[in-house]
């Protein structure tokens, strides 16, 4: 009777804790839900800020600027991030979160680094800097995907892909607009719903 009791309680305890760290895994999914949704923000306004000015600016004939918006924009973008994930980092000390936060540095850093090889150097064409940073935002998603073991990052990832591909074609001209479009509709908008799912308490994959 002692044995079937003790194995009946090691068996509640199991379960209690497993329940216990099933709960704990949601809260920090919830918790980098939360996360990836500020930074989908802040950059989407930021390049689609950028887009828009980029194409006003050649409007009133003063292209030469556009560089050092970028530079200025995505520089600022890159201090507030950081400054950001500090302050997080010493919150919440995760493996997870460090990779990921890792992750994004190294492709906001790429970025930085396009922009002058574009703008301030001149040893990148417009629309091959826009392909590479491109395909370095669709590397980060992808990572992100595998770290987190998120369906919805790895899907995000690929228009940024097929994306490095297109805007070499379209030129100049029209890359800006590539990259415009696809901030809106696979950065900006997926951060929005990502904030108000984990708001909500929504489950995410």
């Amino acid at each position: 009777m002692n044995e079937t009791q003790e194995g009946m309680d090691r068996v509640q305890q199991s379960a209690q804790e497993n329940l216990a760290y099933i709960r704990r895994v949601m809260e920090e999914t919830r918790s980098l839900a939360m996360d990836f949704s500020y930074y989908f923000i802040l950059f989407g306004a930021i390049v689609i800020f950028g887009t828009v000015t980029s194409y006003l600016l050649v409007a009133v004939s003063r292209w030469p600027l556009i560089p050092w918006m970028w530079f200025l924009v995505m520089g600022s973008g890159m201090v507030v991030a950081m400054f950001r994930s500090r302050r997080m980092g010493r919150q919440v000390n995760s493996l997870i979160r460090r990779l990921l936060v890792a992750t994004w540095v190294m492709v906001l850093v790429m970025v930085v680094v396009l922009c002058l090889s574009f703008g301030l150097v001149g040893l990148l064409s417009l629309s091959i800097a826009l392909a590479i940073t491109s395909a370095s935002i669709g590397m980060g998603y992808t990572i992100s995907a595998v770290i987190g073991s998120s369906v919805v990052l790895g899907l995000l990832s690929l228009p940024w892909w097929i994306g490095g591909i297109l805007i070499p074609l379209a030129g100049d001209w029209y890359g800006p607009a590539i990259v415009g479009v696809l901030t809106l509709f696979f950065e900006l908008i997926p951060g929005i719903v990502m904030k108000r799912r984990s708001i909500d308490g929504t489950p995410r994959r």
